[in-house]
């Protein structure tokens, strides 16, 4: 499938929702990677009760950096007359299809605010039809840990129906969020 020609932004770049930046890639990679190979490293050079575990730990460590190295760069962007996106419901398999859906296939967004131990972030879930007969959908979701995450709401604000469209949680006005979160 092709890439959807994408919407620019004011700025004059298109709109694309990164999953990780270059130096998040490569940091997960090498440190993944390198914990792969110490684990088998140790689990060889010092055979004894359990040292299996060390095998088992390495191999579930390098699926992990596979993981990394297969993400798909982009994982939302918009097109003049919809979104593409991609499904990651599949991603354990390290299979990643790509959707493109009309904004007016667009049927729920949701915005809410996720706790962690040490910060708080904003997640925006959009849910959309991917065929009518029978009825499927999928949901992909940006956060505003992404640098895109405003211009992303505004646009996806402009483009759908309000009408047609449930929204839940905090909603998807960027300034109203902030306000609420």
């Amino acid at each position: 499938m092709q890439p959807a020609t994408e919407i620019e932004t004011e700025s004059g770049v298109p709109l694309e929702i990164e999953s990780l930046t270059a130096s998040q890639h490569g940091s997960a990679v090498v440190v993944v990677g390198a914990s792969s190979a110490l684990f088998a490293f140790l689990a060889f050079s010092q055979p004894g009760p359990g040292h299996e575990s060390g095998y088992a730990l390495s191999v579930v460590l390098l699926w992990w950096m596979v993981y990394y190295i297969s993400l798909p760069r982009v994982m939302a962007a918009f097109g003049p007359d919809g979104i593409e996106f991609v499904d990651m419901s599949w991603a354990i398999f390290f299979r990643y299809p790509r959707y493109r859906v009309a904004f007016r296939d667009v049927v729920e967004v949701g915005s809410r605010l996720v706790q962690r131990r040490s910060s708080r972030y904003i997640k925006t879930q959009v849910k959309v039809k991917i065929s009518e007969v029978p009825l499927e959908t999928r949901t992909f979701s940006v956060t505003n840990q992404n640098p895109a995450y405003d211009e992303f709401l505004k646009q996806l604000k402009d483009r759908i129906d309000p009408s047609g469209v449930q929204v839940l949680g905090l909603g998807i006005e960027p300034a109203e969020i902030r306000a609420r979160s």
